[in-house]
Protein backbone atom coordinates (compact mmCIF):
# COMPACT_ATOMS: atom_id res chain seq x y z
CA UNK A 1 0.00 0.00 0.00
CA UNK A 2 2.69 2.47 0.71
CA UNK A 3 4.00 1.74 -3.03
CA UNK A 4 0.63 3.01 -4.19
CA UNK A 5 0.24 5.96 -1.41
CA UNK A 6 3.97 7.74 -1.19
CA UNK A 7 3.74 9.25 -4.73
CA UNK A 8 0.84 11.46 -3.96
CA UNK A 9 2.12 12.87 -0.49
CA UNK A 10 4.56 15.55 0.37
CA UNK A 11 4.71 13.96 4.06
CA UNK A 12 3.74 11.33 6.15
CA UNK A 13 2.70 11.24 9.85
CA UNK A 14 2.82 7.39 11.36
CA UNK A 15 1.26 6.43 13.63
CA UNK A 16 -0.59 3.58 14.79
CA UNK A 17 -4.32 2.66 16.46
CA UNK A 18 -3.95 2.86 20.37
CA UNK A 19 -4.06 -0.30 22.57
CA UNK A 20 -4.24 -2.87 19.29
CA UNK A 21 -1.81 -5.64 19.63
CA UNK A 22 -2.21 -6.09 15.98
CA UNK A 23 -0.84 -2.93 15.19
CA UNK A 24 2.05 -1.60 14.07
CA UNK A 25 4.40 0.65 15.51
CA UNK A 26 5.15 3.66 13.86
CA UNK A 27 9.18 2.56 13.62
CA UNK A 28 8.52 -0.24 11.68
CA UNK A 29 5.78 1.60 9.37
CA UNK A 30 8.53 4.09 9.18
CA UNK A 31 11.09 1.52 7.76
CA UNK A 32 8.14 0.42 5.29
CA UNK A 33 7.59 3.77 4.04
CA UNK A 34 11.37 4.58 2.96
CA UNK A 35 11.33 1.81 0.70
CA UNK A 36 7.97 3.22 -1.04
CA UNK A 37 9.95 6.17 -1.96
CA UNK A 38 11.27 9.66 -1.37
CA UNK A 39 8.45 11.06 0.68
CA UNK A 40 9.57 12.44 4.31
CA UNK A 41 7.87 11.16 7.10
CA UNK A 42 7.24 11.60 11.07
CA UNK A 43 6.63 9.17 13.12
CA UNK A 44 3.86 10.00 16.21
CA UNK A 45 3.04 7.63 19.15
CA UNK A 46 -0.84 8.65 19.32
CA UNK A 47 -2.85 9.15 16.30
CA UNK A 48 -3.98 12.43 17.82
CA UNK A 49 -0.04 14.04 17.84
CA UNK A 50 -0.23 12.72 14.76
CA UNK A 51 -3.01 14.81 13.40
CA UNK A 52 -2.05 17.79 15.83
CA UNK A 53 1.45 17.89 13.55
CA UNK A 54 -0.48 17.51 10.34
CA UNK A 55 -2.70 20.44 10.98
CA UNK A 56 -0.34 22.65 11.93
CA UNK A 57 1.71 21.98 8.98
CA UNK A 58 -0.74 21.86 6.72
CA UNK A 59 -1.81 24.92 4.62
CA UNK A 60 -5.17 26.53 3.71
CA UNK A 61 -5.83 24.19 0.21
CA UNK A 62 -4.16 21.26 1.73
CA UNK A 63 -5.55 17.85 2.28
CA UNK A 64 -4.56 15.84 5.28
CA UNK A 65 -6.07 12.11 4.79
CA UNK A 66 -6.50 9.86 7.01
CA UNK A 67 -5.20 6.52 5.98
CA UNK A 68 -4.61 2.55 7.50
CA UNK A 69 -7.67 1.22 9.30
CA UNK A 70 -11.64 2.28 10.02
CA UNK A 71 -10.21 1.80 13.71
CA UNK A 72 -8.07 4.51 13.51
CA UNK A 73 -10.13 7.17 12.02
CA UNK A 74 -12.61 5.76 14.55
CA UNK A 75 -10.08 7.03 17.67
CA UNK A 76 -9.48 10.18 15.70
CA UNK A 77 -13.55 10.73 15.15
CA UNK A 78 -13.98 12.80 18.12
CA UNK A 79 -10.81 15.06 17.43
CA UNK A 80 -12.45 15.80 14.10
CA UNK A 81 -15.85 16.49 15.72
CA UNK A 82 -14.95 18.81 18.34
CA UNK A 83 -12.20 20.92 15.72
CA UNK A 84 -15.66 21.16 13.55
CA UNK A 85 -17.58 22.08 16.76
CA UNK A 86 -15.50 24.48 18.06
Amino acid sequence: MFRVLAPHFNHAWLTRYTDNPRSVAPEQLASLWQTAGDVSFTTCAHAVEAWNLARAAAQMDDLICVTGSVFLAGELRPTLLAECAG
